[in-house]
């Protein structure tokens, strides 16, 4: 409606990239509360090519202390 290329939001906590009718549209999620099924904390990087051309990269903020609750079992165990 607006003639826009890409939308950027947040506030939803929950990751996005995706596309709707030629509009790329990105949430970065959250670090802080993230809400989505797995809860991982994320962030986005958009990288900008010389040709003006976007990439879009989710990224998963390495939570110790989610890592602490849910310690990797070993041998013969399955989580």
């Amino acid at each position: 409606e607006n003639g826009c290329d890409a939308a950027m939001y947040g506030h939803t906590h929950v990751p996005v990239i995706t596309e709707e009718e030629g509009i790329l549209i990105y949430n970065p999620g959250s670090i802080s509360l993230p809400r989505q099924d797995d809860r991982r904390p994320t962030y986005l990087c958009l990288d900008v090519d010389p040709k003006g051309e976007w990439h879009p990269a989710l990224k998963y903020v390495k939570d110790e202390r989610r890592e602490a609750r849910n310690p990797k079992k070993q041998f013969g165990w399955f989580w």
